[in-house]
């Protein structure tokens, strides 16, 4: 498969599963040799032209929206050190994306359970291993609580700062996540509906869909999402 054979129903629900600030996040795409392509995209008809026109192997988006996504780079270990002025003072937020690598039905409802008392636009993907959680509004929520009186240059901080206080609280309460990923301001995250191996293996679910996936072979759930 690929994106030449994408049927007008695979490009809606491409496009309609694009989170907002399109403009200002850094997509990423992988060759099949494995070469990363950093790219912007002005909106989804501009994606949708690189997509045809490179055809990558796996297509990313970051969390992350920034005046020039394509110059953040991955967060280095001494978040102190070199291009940390430049990436800080250019940041302006990120969605947090709760990840969890497995089927457990119970730790999944769990955490959406814990999630949904703070946040309402939430939106649920199923993924090759398990789940993407993603908070539409955790940015909007960051900026109530403070942050438009903050510095521009400590706002990747501020948000980390949360998302960190969520991640502990949700660990705490017993639940399994991927803590590294779920905690990074600067994680790109396979783009909904798009093809990864052939497939399209991440597809939203609704949230009383949930259970009908899991506890589920990945493979079967795979084969159902590149039809839908």
């Amino acid at each position: 498969m690929n994106y030449k054979n994408f049927c007008e129903n695979d490009w809606v629900n491409l496009e309609k599963n694009l989170p907002k600030y399109l403009f200002w996040r850094q997509f990423k795409f992988i060759s099949r040799e494995k070469i990363a392509l950093k790219i912007k995209a002005r909106n989804f008809l501009d994606l949708k032209k690189k997509l045809l026109q490179y055809e990558p192997y796996s297509a990313y988006l970051s969390v992350f929206y920034a005046l020039n996504p394509v110059r953040v780079k991955a967060k280095i270990k001494n978040f102190r050190g070199p291009g940390y002025k430049l990436a800080q003072n250019i940041f302006i937020g990120a969605d947090l994306v709760v990840e969890i690598d497995s089927n457990n039905e119970n730790n999944f409802k769990k955490v959406l359970s814990i999630l949904g008392r703070f946040f309402k636009k939430i939106k649920i993907y199923k993924t090759g291993r398990g789940f993407h959680i993603w908070i539409m509004d955790f940015n909007k929520w960051v900026t109530d609580t403070g942050s438009k009186t903050r510095k521009p240059c400590d706002r990747e901080e501020y948000n980390a700062l949360w998302r960190k206080s969520f991640s502990k609280m949700i660990i705490d309460a017993g639940c399994d996540i991927d803590e590294a990923t779920t905690i990074d301001t600067r994680r790109v995250v396979r783009i909904p509906y798009s093809i990864y191996k052939n497939e399209k293996i991440i597809f939203e679910i609704k949230k009383e869909q949930s259970e009908e996936f899991l506890n589920l072979n990945n493979k079967k759930i795979n084969k159902g999402a590149v039809k839908k």
